[in-house]
């Protein structure tokens, strides 16, 4: 089940089970308002930004990895990611970007990827954080 269908279902029974109507009301400008604010940062980038980007992206896939730690959750991901991934990795060593507390970026380093037996990675896995 896609989130936004998820999220549409939950919207849909929270407001039908509510004996308030405007609590229903502002319930739901309040959660358009929250999960609109990500996709409005996304979208204040230039068409030319989103190409570039999304062209990084590509070159980038199975060269990096999403953990989440001690959540279940799908994380979302920012395009402008994608440059920072570049730029921070190494030539001989693993790197991390923590993004938040349950959020983090492996970069995989250079002479590995550029190995023979390379594998590309999962984007995204989840662990535990007794595993770090």
């Amino acid at each position: 089940m896609k989130t936004s269908h998820f999220i549409g279902e939950f919207l849909i029974q929270t407001t039908r089970n509510s004996k308030n109507p405007y609590l229903n009301k502002i319930f739901l400008i309040f959660l358009l308002g929250f999960f609109s604010f990500g996709s409005f940062a996304q979208s204040s980038l230039t068409e030319e930004q989103v190409q570039e980007y999304t062209t990084l992206g590509s070159q980038l896939e199975g060269t990096f990895q999403i953990q989440m730690i001690d959540t279940r959750t799908l994380p979302t991901f920012q395009l402008h990611l994608y440059p920072l991934i570049k730029e921070a990795r190494k030539q001989n060593e693993v790197t991390f970007i923590r993004l938040s507390d349950n959020m983090r970026i492996k970069i995989y380093p250079k002479n590995l990827i550029e190995s023979n037996n390379f594998v590309p990675v999962e984007r995204i896995t989840h662990i535990n954080s007794s595993d770090i």
